[in-house]
């Protein structure tokens, strides 16, 4: 209730965004802080999506990850329906195993809540928001092809997220593998650690010095991935039920 009041008794709407975007640094940030089971045992995901369990629809991006002295960190997007700018966590630790498994979907969508309906197959960012009248509309280029185009007020949040043109056959390519279960690194791999437009939106994780060692990790964990045919969402999802709730 309190939080309600304070978003419409505000007479600005970047001041009301703003105060919103607190109290939502606020809600992770009780989340790391406070609660059982907040250690490296827990994932960031798991520790992210129990703090938003009240929550409406979201989507959750791996925006970064490091290696220091042998512990693993992972920083994450979150894209609440309807807000014009994602918010980022800080580092949060996590176990080597769910760093090495998320490694490979470096700068994608991870997961995401939709009409209540969980979604743990890995996109490019922003996937999920294509069809939705709310944030943009289907147009056509001048060869007859289908595109979607975000709206305007959306556009800084497709850049930091690294949003691209989306194609209809794209689109629908994306579809198919979220029915599968797969995940889709877009129509010519451009996302995830290995693709071009992660190295373009992501240069940080790049210009460490042991991104060498990462990238080997990743490689290896891709291939993985490409045998197994599920990321590591799907795992999470089989031994808790889902994440959220």
């Amino acid at each position: 209730m309190r939080r309600e009041t304070l978003l419409h008794s505000e007479p600005h709407p970047r001041v009301a965004a703003v105060r919103a975007a607190v109290l939502l640094l606020a809600v992770l940030l009780s989340a790391l802080l406070t609660g059982c089971g907040s250690g490296p045992s827990e994932t960031p995901l798991e520790r992210v999506s129990r703090a938003l369990a009240q929550r409406g629809d979201y989507s959750v991006v791996l925006a970064d990850a490091k290696e220091e002295n042998g512990r693993f960190y992972q920083k994450l997007y979150v894209v609440e329906d309807g807000k014009e700018q994602p918010e980022s966590t800080d580092w949060l630790e996590t176990s080597q195993s769910d760093f090495e498994s998320m490694l490979p979907l470096l700068g994608m969508t991870v997961y995401a809540k939709k009409n209540g309906q969980e979604s743990f197959e890995a996109a490019p960012p922003g996937y999920e928001y294509v069809g939705n009248s709310r944030y943009g509309e289907w147009q056509r280029d001048s060869s007859g092809g289908s595109f979607w185009m975000f709206y305007g007020q959306y556009r800084l949040m497709s850049d930091l997220l690294g949003w691209g043109r989306v194609g209809r056959g794209d689109y629908t390519t994306y579809q198919s593998h979220r029915m599968s279960g797969q995940p889709y690194y877009g129509p010519n791999k451009e996302y995830g650690t290995s693709g071009s437009m992660t190295r373009k939106k992501h240069p940080a994780f790049f210009e460490r010095a042991q991104s060498r060692d990462l990238m080997k990790r990743s490689s290896f964990a891709s291939r993985v991935q490409s045998r197994i045919g599920r990321t590591s969402m799907s795992s999470m999802r089989a031994r808790s039920g889902g994440v959220g709730k």
